[in-house]
């Protein structure tokens, strides 16, 4: 009996936890922060959004192969929008922060971030409906009057889940 007590409490926490969190998520208004500065470890891709899952493990063994350290969440940085470039063209990084000095071999490579103010913007729900966060931070970059700066970059948070969508931004 106090298995099932505690079952459906934990379900409870969940189920309303998740949707205080989208909630929350479809409220919450992006903002203005600085990113980078930092250095990160990454291979490059091309192809569409799709293969981010499968070309993310691929990474994956590679680092874990050389024995790298990750230093915060993943992420990956695009070069150009999903949202114009579908197929092939669409340019993309799956990338970990690591540490100034932390050496890595091909095929990963080693970068700095540059520092820049950015739009910063944290999707909380299902994957499918990243693109309605994706269009608030586009629609608070025109309405603040920046223009979008290149590369952009989605951070993969697990405690509490998310993806942050970070887009610098430059005067117009």
């Amino acid at each position: 009996m106090k298995k099932r007590v505690y079952s459906l409490i934990f379900l409870s926490v969940l189920i309303f936890g998740g949707l205080y969190a989208e909630e929350q998520a479809a409220t919450d208004m992006p903002e203005i922060k600085d990113f980078g500065g930092f250095y990160y470890a990454y291979i490059d891709f091309h192809g569409p959004y799709s293969l981010l899952g499968e070309k993310a493990n691929v990474f994956q063994a590679e680092f874990d192969k050389q024995g790298i350290k990750a230093t915060g969440p993943s992420f990956v940085t695009f070069y150009n929008p999903p949202s114009i470039y579908k197929g092939y063209e669409l340019r993309w990084a799956v990338c970990y922060p690591i540490d100034k000095k932390t050496k890595v071999k091909k095929p990963i490579v080693k970068k700095k971030a540059r520092l820049v103010p950015s739009v910063r913007y944290i999707h909380v729900g299902p994957r499918s409906k990243i693109w309605d966060s994706f269009n608030k931070v586009q629609d608070f970059i025109k309405e603040k009057k920046f223009e979008k700066d290149w590369p952009a970059y989605e951070i993969y948070h697990q405690d509490p889940p998310g993806i942050e969508i970070i887009h610098p931004i430059k005067k117009k």
